[in-house]
């Protein structure tokens, strides 16, 4: 990885995704406009004589836009890793001491109602007959 810190990493990442959008925003735009606009006419290659060198202009033009559009979800992807990555930084970690007396607790699969708080887990209610135990780490809130 890299040794930069988190939050120039997310602001690295937001720039290029930016600058992506703004680069295949202009080429749709100069597409439209080089082409003949919003006539569908156009890009069937219609007309009377035929043009390889312009086709090929033209085609390459299009395989540029796509290019463009297709690398944003990555870059979106990146932004989206990077702020997960500082929002589990950044989390409230809880211990047996702030578990100890809780009704409820939140993990990433809902509230849960706690049976006991064992020595690293809680045995939380799973509907059935048996009880699910999460581990500390894995509490995000506790409602006492």
């Amino acid at each position: 990885m890299t040794d930069k810190p988190l939050e120039q990493q997310l602001e690295e990442a937001q720039h290029r995704l930016e600058a992506a959008r703004i680069q295949a925003r202009n080429l749709s735009a100069k597409n439209t406009a080089a082409h003949g606009g919003n006539d569908p006419g156009i890009l069937s290659g219609i007309r009377r004589k035929k043009n390889a060198k312009a086709d090929a202009k033209r085609f390459a033009a299009y395989d540029r836009e796509a290019a463009a559009w297709a690398a944003i979800p990555a870059l979106e992807l990146a932004v989206m890793l990077i702020e997960n990555r500082i929002a589990e930084r950044d989390r409230v970690r809880f211990h047996r001491d702030d578990i100890v007396g809780a009704l409820f607790i939140l993990t990433k699969w809902g509230w849960k109602k706690v049976r006991t708080v064992n020595k690293v887990t809680v045995s939380v209610d799973s509907g059935y007959s048996w009880a699910d135990k999460v581990a500390f780490d894995q509490v995000l809130q506790v409602k006492r």
